[in-house]
């Protein structure tokens, strides 16, 4: 199981990404990617402005520099009346029924303000083909009954909430955590994440990511997916050391490790045999050895 720490889900991604200690990954510098259109000339011809005004820096960093030129009070939110203002600052003569309009695309949340997430995901809307091919693959470990709902319990297998600090202290239960938890995805409180919450969540991360590989990077190592090349190689899954029948020694990586109960020998040995490692004589992990 993966712990879950209370840091775990306090980062919102932009402080994820800003925070990331990897120098590698921070330095890495993406070209923008082409503006996809939604099909309504007065939304897109706002965000067509935006991404102009963004300049070279045209990804997440130059849309928030352009939010924080039109934000009078510094809030990272804008009012409808800053909104206005803004696109007026754009050029864009429009009247007030079509700024209403526009203000209400961006307004995911129908909160009367737009939000630093809310104007990315409105200047960038959608996610491209291959990252959403790796959210659905994290999808399908997580819904392992493929219902296309995941439940408080069934997530319980997933995450142990046993050490978080809240619970070590007797103010919270573990279940109390893990819901806390799960609220990262369950938009409406259920207590149920549907397929449709969970892609919504990692748009928003998405839109707010320029690099593919941290991207891929990410969600192979808090999912546990094996595999990518070079800067988005999997780092997270279980790696042991394994003697083999013959007595020689490998290093092998246990490739469906987010829900194993326990790393006990029997229980790694048992994971290495399901994908193809079969010559097994003893099984290490790094604390043993």
């Amino acid at each position: 199981k993966v712990t879950v720490s209370v840091l775990y889900w306090q980062n919102t991604p932009q402080e994820m990404l800003q925070n990331s200690p990897d120098a590698e990954i921070k330095a890495i510098v993406a070209q923008p990617p082409r503006m996809q259109r939604v099909g309504d000339p007065l939304i897109d011809n706002f965000r067509e402005a935006v991404l102009k005004r963004a300049g070279r820096d045209g990804g997440f960093r130059g849309i928030v520099n352009a939010l924080r030129r039109i934000d009078n009070n510094g809030d990272r939110k804008l009012q409808f009346g800053e909104f206005a203002e803004g696109v007026h600052s754009y050029g864009l003569a429009l009247r007030d029924e079509e700024l209403r309009r526009l203000f209400q695309y961006f307004d995911r949340d129908k909160s009367g303000t737009v939000s630093v997430t809310e104007f990315v995901r409105g200047v960038r809307p959608g996610m491209p083909a291959h990252r959403l091919d790796l959210v659905n693959q994290a999808w399908r470990l997580l819904d392992d009954t493929n219902d296309g709902t995941v439940t408080l319990q069934e997530l319980g297998r997933f995450y142990d909430t046993s050490r978080h600090p809240e619970v070590l202290a007797g103010r919270k239960t573990s279940e109390d955590v893990l819901a806390e938890f799960m609220l990262t995805w369950d938009r409406d409180g259920d207590r149920t994440v549907t397929h449709d919450e969970f892609v919504e969540y990692y748009a928003d991360i998405s839109a707010g990511i320029d690099n593919d590989v941290y991207f891929e990077l990410m969600i192979r190592n808090a999912w546990h997916i094996s595999g990518g090349k070079g800067a988005a190689q999997n780092t997270a899954n279980l790696r042991v050391l394994v003697t083999h029948l013959d007595g020689t020694q490998s290093v092998e990586t246990i490739l469906d490790d987010l829900g194993l109960p326990d790393e006990k020998p029997e229980t790694l040995a048992a994971a290495l045999r399901k994908q193809g490692c079969t010559d097994i004589l003893k099984v290490e992990t790094a604390t043993a050895i």
